[in-house]
């Protein structure tokens, strides 16, 4: 039940915030211009689909996630971890599946 509380929490959290500015032109039409702010949301490892728990664990390697973060965009998820291997941190950005992501 915790489970679901938590995940029905953070698909509330990862809808992407829409705002739209009008304004008028010469001639009085109106135009709108619309922009999406990334929603980033803290995340646990355990939160995430398997698929993508097994593919950000691989791709880590001996490394230790210090922060999970989800970011919604235009409505496509991506995750950005950050990542301790050592005394190095360092910062790994991936898709919705797992895959490594620019």
């Amino acid at each position: 039940m915790k489970k679901l509380i938590v995940t029905l929490a953070i698909a509330a959290f990862a809808v992407p915030l829409s705002f739209a500015q009008v304004s008028k032109t010469k001639g009085g039409t109106k135009t709108v211009a619309t922009s999406t702010k990334p929603v980033k949301q803290t995340v646990t490892l355990a939160s995430l689909p398997a698929p993508t728990q097994a593919a950000i664990t691989k791709a880590i390697g001996a490394g230790k996630i210090t922060k999970l973060v989800s970011v919604t965009t235009a409505g496509t998820v991506s995750y950005e971890a950050t990542v301790m291997t050592g005394k190095v941190k360092s910062t790994k950005k991936f898709d919705a599946s797992g895959n490594p992501a620019a």
